[in-house]
């Protein structure tokens, strides 16, 4: 992007305006400038000028179905892209931001405050889930990942601070837009949406929402223990909670206080009456024409004891537990008061126009900021459906002012009102069309689920290509091979099954006892199968068809390898067909454990024999079937996600503790790349050990220092020399799970292992006295366990295994 921004300022004068494709230059003056520029030659410059294409830096000014290149007669321009800014990632800001996803002209970036979309409608499901292992199973069917569904969009995790008419302002950082589109939604005072408003919360919302799971299930316990509920609010919200808690909990005091004279009272009376009877035939008591006053103190939804909540006008008393208010929503727009104030509503909504261009007061119009979903001011039933109508067409806005056209298309509210479906409880519901009850029953409460299941299943198609269009096309003799992968549920894991699926693969997953099934993969039918390894009937069933198996092992998991074992050896025992092995482990395995904190059960030498034993175990399958089976060993160096994600000390400490020196580092993506790659073509890697480097290599101290970058905290640096003795000692104990003794005796075993010799002959002594202290130190160390010692020679070639 650098080169082709100086090649454009280059090019400037051969560049020519055209009445129909704009500002255009021929192919020769491209590669006339490659050539006598950056000294390439002509095959040289076409192949350059070949990859400024395929990157999507210039395109060819008529398009054509062809696969496009540069030729010398024909027309070329520079693709001018804007960037967008969505911020919110709920139902508007999610479909906006996946719908201009493959626009080439647009740079998108998604700003959300958690990692995860959320179905909020199928939120009151969770709230009656008896144990937080429900509430995940659950919240894991109502979330998509952003990463998921975005394919060329950047997404940041961050709070918006202040907006401005040119920039974004978060606690991450600084953004500046071509066009702002703010999608923020809105917020419920009792805890059914989830703000994450500073950085540690945020952290917790990783991995598919687990921290909102815990949230939930806290909530659900509660519920579970009250014995009254106030729920204040008689609309849809209010009446589905009610619902819920009353269906799953028939003998619970649920009191529904509403302040109009009927519920749901913008709907048709019947409506009205389905809902009222429903509920007050199950022991809802209901109270109209009344409203619950905020406590003095505050609202406090979770009181854990009776508590006395006052009704108005009357002024009367009412005890209970706790309340849920579900009396309206709150735009979150507060970032919006410093610079935009004027084109805020009395309520915090954003004043559009039909274009859903933000607009003042005054009139004034600001044509490249833009509001939907809950947040915009348009008087409609604020609704999920009205929220992705709106996305929809303001993507179609978007791309006609990228392509300088006119706006065409103006928005406006339904003239009827839209289909809305109330549930009551797991097995009733209402669909309402036009205010009025269209049916009612255990099909209306269907009919919700499968409507919004629906919509994210639309949202969580993966990237990569599509299987349908493309599965048709592949040639059947260069069909890829159907691949097991053994430790999907570790990160690593998943990324890894992710990769391959996204390149056409056939995967199958290969779940252990007391490993769940992955919602993700289900969702797109990426079969995951239950293996029990002392039983050969499911080993045989997991390995069916397979040609690839694919072992991901987990440094902070020591089963993995028994469990990788057990399956090689299951191969020499039956007709498979298994062509090629793919083993993938950390080849400096002490420094990551030392990250990740390692359990006091899994000592790393331990780790380190299992690993090596493994190895061999393979090797030896394999030399003796001959030639039929092939392996590859990835070994890589630590990798910087798993450091920034889940290292406890940087967290809860700020501080990282390393030996001094340098160290090769790799992100997770690039790692999976590397394996999907061995996957494409296993003859190209057949019986290698492929160690893997980061691009260089970083002393310690600059990984603090991107790390304090990355994290947006200051994470204070502690080094270890190698020589250092008693700090060895300590971080043996304290990060890997030595005892005191095995610490010492390997401390000593570590030092003397990196002393250099030098040309005195005090040197040499020294240094025959060092390894004198090694071979002892190793021999008192290993002496107790006589697996180790086959690791003797092994680990002087691999010193590094033991920092």
């Amino acid at each position: 992007e650098q080169n082709v921004k100086k090649i454009s300022e280059e090019l400037a004068p051969s560049v020519v305006s055209h009445a129909k494709y704009g500002d255009v230059f021929l192919g020769s003056d491209l590669i006339g400038y490659l050539m006598k520029n950056m000294k390439l030659s002509e095959p040289e410059a076409l192949e350059y000028a070949s990859q400024l294409i395929q990157a999507e830096l210039i395109e060819p000014a008529k398009a054509s179905k062809k696969k496009p290149s540069v030729k010398v007669g024909k027309h070329y321009r520079f693709v001018q892209r804007k960037t967008v800014v969505i911020l919110g990632g709920g139902f508007a800001g999610a479909t906006l931001a996946k719908k201009l996803d493959q626009d080439k002209r647009l740079n998108v970036i998604l700003v959300d405050q958690k990692p995860f979309f959320e179905s909020t409608p199928e939120v009151l499901r969770t709230f009656v889930e008896t144990t937080i292992a429900d509430s995940l199973k659950i919240v894991s069917t109502i979330t998509v990942q952003h990463q998921e569904y975005l394919t060329r969009s950047r997404f940041v995790e961050a709070s918006v601070i202040e907006v401005t008419p040119e920039k974004v302002i978060t606690d991450v950082e600084t953004i500046f837009y071509d066009y702002l589109v703010i999608a923020t939604g809105s917020s419920y005072r009792s805890n059914i949406k989830q703000n994450y408003t500073t950085k540690s919360e945020r952290r917790g919302s990783v991995s598919g929402g687990s921290s909102r799971s815990l949230a939930l299930g806290d909530v659900a316990s509660r519920i579970q223990a009250a014995k009254s509920i106030i729920i204040a609010g008689g609309g849809v919200v209010g009446i589905e909670l009610a619902a819920e808690i009353i269906c799953k909990y028939p003998k619970k005091r649920v009191t529904l206080v509403h302040r109009r004279d009927r519920l749901i009272d913008k709907a048709d009376p019947k409506v009205s009456e389905y809902v009222r009877k429903f509920l007050a035939t199950r022991g809802v008591n209901i109270i109209l024409n009344e409203e619950v006053e905020e406590p003095a103190e505050g609202i406090d939804h979770f009181q854990g004891q009776m508590h006395d909540y006052k009704l108005l006008p009357n002024k009367a008393n009412l005890s209970a537990d706790f309340a849920f208010w579900c009396t309206g929503t709150t735009p979150n727009t507060n970032f919006m008061r410093k610079f935009f104030k004027d084109a805020l509503g009395p309520k915090g909504h954003i004043n559009t126009n039909e274009f859903f261009q933000v607009k003042e007061s005054e009139g004034k119009i600001y044509p490249n900021v833009f509001a939907i979903g809950d947040c915009s001011g348009w008087i409609e039933e604020k609704m999920a459906e009205r929220a992705m109508f709106h996305s929809n067409v303001l993507g179609s806005h978007i791309s006609n002012l990228v392509r300088n056209e006119e706006l065409s298309n103006p928005y406006a509210p339904p003239a009827k009102p839209a289909l809305m479906v109330v549930s009551l409880g797991p097995k009733n519901g209402v669909v309402i069309s036009g205010n009025k009850m269209k049916w009612s029953g255990i099909i209306a409460a269907k009919f919700k689920g499968f409507y919004f299941q629906y919509m994210i299943n639309n949202l969580s198609r993966k990237r990569g290509p599509d299987r349908s269009q493309i599965a048709g096309k592949i040639n059947p003799a260069k069909a890829l091979p159907k691949v097991l992968v053994l430790g999907s549920q570790s990160r690593l894991g998943h990324e890894v099954v992710t990769g391959l699926w996204s390149q056409l693969f056939p995967v199958r997953c290969a779940l252990r006892p007391g490993e769940v099934r992955d919602p993700i993969f289900e969702r797109n039918y990426i079969e995951q199968v239950d293996i029990d390894l002392e039983k050969p009937f499911s080993i045989g069933l997991a390995l069916k068809g397979i040609e690839s198996l694919v072992l991901v092992a987990d440094p902070t998991d020591s089963s993995r390898f028994s469990s990788a074992s057990k399956i090689v050896a299951a191969l020499k025992d039956r007709e498979h067909s298994v062509k090629h092995i793919i083993k993938v482990f950390p080849y400096s395995l002490p420094l990551e454990l030392s990250h990740l904190g390692s359990s006091s059960e899994v000592p790393s030498v331990e780790l380190a024999a299992s690993n090596w034993q493994l190895e061999k175990d393979i090797e030896s399958f394999c030399a003796d079937s001959k030639g039929a089976t092939s392996w590859t060993f990835i070994r890589h160096p630590p990798l910087f996600d798993d450091i920034a994600q889940e290292s406890p000390e940087i967290h809860d400490q700020k501080t990282l503790t390393l030996p001094k020196g340098s160290e090769y580092w790799v992100a997770r993506e690039d790692l999976v790349e590397a394996i999907v790659a061995v996957a494409f073509k296993p003859k190209r890697h057949r019986n290698k050990a492929l160690n893997l480097l980061g691009p260089e290599r970083l002393r310690a101290k600059k990984v603090v220092s991107i790390l304090s970058e990355v994290l947006h905290e200051e994470i204070k640096y502690e080094p270890v020399s190698r020589t250092d003795t008693e700090k060895l000692q300590n971080l043996l104990v304290k990060s890997l799970g030595f005892s005191v003794e095995e610490a010492k005796r390997a401390a000593e075993y570590i030092k003397a292992s990196k002393l250099r010799s030098g040309t005195s002959d005090a040197a040499r002594e020294e240094q025959s006295a060092a390894e004198a202290s090694r071979d002892s130190a190793v021999a008192s160390l290993w002496s107790s366990n006589k697996q180790l010692q086959t690791l003797r020679e092994w680990s002087d070639a691999h010193a590094h295994l033991f920092l």
